[in-house]
């Protein structure tokens, strides 16, 4: 006898909530450490390093297009990922603080290679970015959301996403000019961008058509 249509969606509907962002946050470290530790080193640091950062966009770039998708089309997996929206953030901002860890096993390991391969504006954008994933996760429970209150809530998450998008960008666009292999990160940046002016303006086009008639 075939299964219930739904029973296919059930694991990955069971598999919301915070357990997501635990599970996640956990297997991120997890990876992490064995990379640190099992290749050791600069190297394995370094690895840590690139594994830790297409985690971390895989995670934000699910979080920032959710509701786009939503409202361009819906579907099973834009209705799971606006439900886990705020899991997904939240383990976002864990995958980036192991991020991190990774960064200061990399200096501990060459530093001085480590910071060659730096751009001295990297560490003010980066902290700004480090600043802002913090804020938005402290601001991802509702209490603290309330404390807050709504409109600085949504100017934080808004002006946030749109400035770690900015710094996932800069730091994939360029590369995938001359490296092939970054192109895939480069698209999905740029296609999360498209969705979200995509969905902006699908929105503000009845606002602007009733205006205009009310105008005539």
């Amino acid at each position: 006898m075939p299964a219930p249509a739904n029973a296919a969606h059930a694991p990955v509907i069971r598999s919301g909530g915070w357990r997501l962002t635990g599970i996640v946050t956990a297997v991120v470290l997890a990876s992490a450490l064995v990379l640190i530790v099992g290749i050791g080193g600069s190297m394995g640091a370094r690895s840590a390093l690139r594994m830790t950062a297409r985690a971390s966009l895989v995670l934000f770039l699910s979080a920032f297009t959710a509701s786009a998708l939503h409202r361009l089309r819906p579907m099973s997996l834009s209705r799971w990922l606006m439900r886990n929206r705020r899991y997904l953030g939240v383990a976002f901002a864990g995958s980036h603080l192991v991020h991190a860890l990774a960064i200061g096993a990399s200096i501990r390991a060459d530093a001085d290679a480590f910071y060659a391969s730096q751009q001295p504006s990297g560490y003010m954008l980066n902290g700004i970015g480090y600043a802002f994933i913090l804020a938005m996760a402290a601001t991802s429970f509702r209490a603290s959301a309330r404390m807050i209150g709504t409109t600085v809530w949504r100017w934080l998450h808004w002006v946030g996403g749109y400035y770690i998008w900015f710094a996932f960008a800069k730091s994939y666009v360029p590369r995938a000019l001359h490296d092939g292999f970054y192109l895939p990160f480069a698209a999905a940046l740029c296609l999360a961008l498209a969705l979200r002016l995509s969905a902006a303006i699908r929105t503000a086009r009845p606002y602007f058509w009733n205006q205009w008639r009310c105008a005539k």
